[in-house]
């Protein structure tokens, strides 16, 4: 079952993205695919993707190596950029610069340059807006903590070392699931873990599909779920699904002679780490505009990043304005 925006919103949330049509023979195709926001009770539930061109057909094509002089997968203070799973990248504590730097050489490289957000999400996104409430708190100029020349010197010399290695950042893009839409699919199904895989899913289907070129796929593994043929299957429904092998660690699969993994800790892999990126951006900077809204109603709450505990004190200190702007429960609070 395909999880679709109601009615009343956008029907074509789920709009394609051109496809990755036939690529030239002697080129690869890597897609990695991430998540954040899985926990929190409030903002979005965002998933990223990432497509990579790669000279020759090998699925090991190790992007870390061939972008060393560019990237890489530890903090380091020589110029190059910290890729990596982005809960190394960001928190709290420590600030958005670096992942703000991260994800804007990406979106740069990848052909899009958002000053503001959320401007970002229409570059980028499959369909995602934000809420019409939320979209009353005023724009957020981009970058917000890190350099704008920092951001020129990072993109340059990704650039380079892609032309280098002969590889392309050929697609990036993203789905940011607000409340309402996120808890009108678990009305539908009654169950989170099939919620968000099915998100994560259907993005996938909008930027690839198994018909428009082979490609290997690796996404991080929802959740503890083991197995993903009837989603696949359901997801590509005209093409048939074998199962490779599935483990606590891995689980994979092939649609035609394309191949596509569900791993543990997948973040190790560049393309996946990107997306990671991404999805954390995407979900840092929707918390910003949200925390900006709710203190322009009430001046002295304190933001919240919106996990179980905080997400119910930061309910209850703004209940009162909520109610007096009649926004809906099932457009501020995630039901899971």
């Amino acid at each position: 079952m395909e999880l679709r925006r109601p009615a009343h919103q956008n029907a074509a949330r789920f709009s394609a993205f051109p496809a990755l049509r036939s690529i030239a023979g002697d080129m690869g195709v890597l897609i990695g695919m991430d998540e954040a926001g899985l926990g929190p009770n409030l903002g979005p539930f965002v998933v990223a993707l990432t497509v990579w061109e790669f000279p020759g057909q090998s699925t090991a094509c190790d992007l870390y190596k061939a972008l060393s002089d560019a990237v890489s997968p530890e903090p380091v203070d020589d110029g190059r950029l910290h890729i990596a799973d982005s809960k190394q990248i960001f928190s709290p504590a420590r600030g958005l610069a670096a992942l703000e730097r991260a994800a804007l050489t990406l979106l740069h490289v990848a052909g899009a340059e958002p000053r503001e957000f959320p401007d970002l999400l229409s570059r980028i996104a499959c369909g995602s807006e934000v809420d019409d409430w939320m979209s009353a708190a005023p724009p957020l100029s981009l970058p917000l903590e890190c350099a704008s020349d920092a951001v020129d010197k990072a993109s340059d010399r990704l650039r380079h070392s892609l032309g280098q290695a002969g590889i392309r950042l050929r697609h990036l893009c993203a789905d940011a699931v607000f409340p309402r839409l996120f808890n009108y699919g678990i009305a539908r199904t009654d169950n989170k873990a099939e919620v968000c895989s099915r998100i994560s899913l259907n993005l996938l289907k909008s930027a690839w599909n198994p018909g428009d070129g082979d490609a290997f796929v690796i996404c991080d593994r929802h959740g503890g779920r083991a197995r993903y043929d009837q989603l696949l299957s359901t997801t590509f429904d005209d093409h048939f699904v074998f199962r490779i092998s599935e483990t606590p660690e891995l689980s994979r699969y092939r649609l035609g002679s394309s191949e596509i993994r569900f791993e543990c800790r997948a973040e190790r892999q560049l393309p996946v780490a990107c997306a990671s990126i991404i999805a954390k951006y995407v979900r840092e900077l929707s918390m910003r505009m949200f925390n900006a809204f709710w203190r322009s109603h009430v001046p002295d709450v304190r933001p919240t990043q919106g996990y179980p505990g905080d997400a119910r004190r930061f309910a209850d200190e703004v209940a009162s304005a909520r109610t007096a702007l009649g926004i809906a429960d099932d457009a501020f609070w995630r039901a899971r």
